[in-house]
């Protein structure tokens, strides 16, 4: 049964560019299916076995994508126009 990962796309990334991460799959190993969605800067990656989160974050930043963790304690879930 495949696994899924979510990420958010960080403010100050490209949503649009986000559309060009769905067809990478081929580009991550293990992967079975990429989706994005823009409108909501969300970012799925389901996967059988193994797969490399850092192999993830790179092909993201190399489509200008800062890609976090959804639910990490770490990353600041508050919408862009809340950061002041």
């Amino acid at each position: 049964m495949p696994e899924t990962l979510r990420y958010r796309v960080a403010s100050g990334s490209c949503p649009d560019c986000s559309r060009d991460l769905a067809g990478t799959r081929r580009a991550l190993p293990g992967a079975e299916d990429v989706q994005v969605l823009v409108g909501a800067y969300v970012v799925t990656v389901s996967h059988d076995g193994p797969l490399d989160d850092d192999a993830i974050r790179r092909v993201g930043a190399q489509r200008n994508l800062t890609l976090l963790a959804a639910g990490d304690p770490d990353v600041d879930d508050k919408p862009w126009w809340r950061d002041t």
